[in-house]
């Protein structure tokens, strides 16, 4: 059984999360409470076992990424002054 203590200020909340409707929140909480009971083992397996490395998208961005910073490192800065004529 978990408790928790609700509160009023103009909006409802729990901890840090304010929600207009008392449905709002316990629509958040039964999500929060369902995530954490099914899909904990599964999250805790994400942050240790990424699979993102296998699939080739995250070399391909990072080979861009590091192509564009190479390219701004080495292109010389343009700097053009124009007069004002009055």
């Amino acid at each position: 059984t978990l408790n928790y203590r609700l509160f009023y200020d103009g909006k409802h909340f729990v901890g840090e999360k304010r929600f207009e409707s008392v449905h709002d929140l316990v629509t958040d909480g039964l999500i929060t409470l369902y995530i954490e009971t099914k899909a904990a083992e599964y999250i805790a397996k994400m942050t240790t076992n990424p699979i993102y490395q296998h699939l080739g998208y995250t070399s391909l961005l990072r080979d861009k990424i590091t192509h564009r910073l190479n390219r701004t490192r080495s292109e010389p800065k343009k700097v053009t002054f124009q007069q004002d004529e009055k």
